[in-house]
């Protein structure tokens, strides 16, 4: 499946190669990439668009659901469980 004009928009903006750069380690803790070390390769990767892709839908479902704080909340707590099965996941990953 080739890459959308939008995946190629996010790949290019998304901090993802830069955090991978900065902090090696956490590429161990995707499956789906973590064999991807150089920065062409993480920048052609479908599964990392991808990825990519999911973070920004996730951060933008968070931001629309800012007028609810219940509701927000809700999600980030969501978010955090969905992560806290990861292996080896830190919460001050997110920070």
């Amino acid at each position: 499946m080739p890459h959308t004009t939008f995946d190629k928009i996010i790949m290019k903006n998304f901090p993802t190669n830069t955090l991978f750069e900065e902090h090696g380690d956490l590429l161990s803790m995707f499956t789906k990439f973590k064999e991807m070390k150089t920065k062409e390769q993480q920048a052609t990767s479908e599964e990392l668009a991808e990825h990519a892709n999911k973070v920004m839908e996730t951060l933008d479902e968070g931001i629309r659901s800012l007028d609810d704080l219940d509701a927000f909340f809700e999600y980030l707590h969501q978010v955090g469980a969905s992560h806290r099965r990861i292996p080896n996941f830190k919460a001050d990953y997110f920070w």
